[in-house]
Order: structure tokens, then sequence, then C-alpha cells
């Protein structure tokens, strides 16, 4: 929960968006692991503290965050799911993510 206890992912929520990319930075990656895992992280739904975020639909969805601030590669997509359909809507051009037209 955020600060204000709203939940960022209510339990009706049909949407969420992600960015796929690859990177040979994997010093800045991390696990968000808490403290029954022996890490520090305290966030909150949908990261479960345990390396993996809390589907709702039965999947097993691995969890990392960016320690630090990296740039993505030309060609990282910017996803957004909606009911279970995957829809790429804009593509890195190397300085700013171009919208797929038509999507």
């Amino acid at each position: 929960m955020t600060g204000d206890g709203v939940r960022p992912y209510p339990e009706g929520g049909d949407t969420y968006g992600y960015i796929k990319f690859k990177t040979h930075k994997t010093d800045k990656i991390e696990i968000p692991y808490g403290e029954a895992f022996g890490g520090t992280n305290l966030d909150g739904p949908p990261c479960t503290l345990n390396g993996f975020t809390g589907a709702r639909n039965g999947e097993i969805i691995p969890e990392w965050e960016l320690c630090a601030r990296i740039k993505p590669n030309k060609g990282a997509e910017l996803h957004k799911v909606v009911n279970g359909k995957d829809i790429v809507v804009a593509i890195f051009d190397g300085e700013h993510f171009i919208e797929v037209k038509g999507k």
C-alpha cells in the first residue's frame, strides 16, 4: 500500500504496464527480498518480498528492481496488459519511446 492506504493495484484492477529490455548492467539489478529472506525491501503490493510478484492469475512472475537508473537500449518495448491481452504501445528509439500506431 502507498502511504495514504491506497493499493496501487486494486482487487478489481485489470491493467498493468512494463518495459521489456536487455542489459549487460546486471550489477544494477536486484531481487526485492524482504527481511524473511535476508533483504531490506519494504515495498507494498504487488511486491511480495520473496522475489516474485503477487500475481492473481496463478502465474509465477519473477520480480527485479533497478537499484540505479539505467537508460534502456534502442528497441526496448513499453507494454500495456489489459485483461490479459499484452500490447506493445511504444518502442524506444535511443532517446524517446515512440508510440506504436494502431494499438
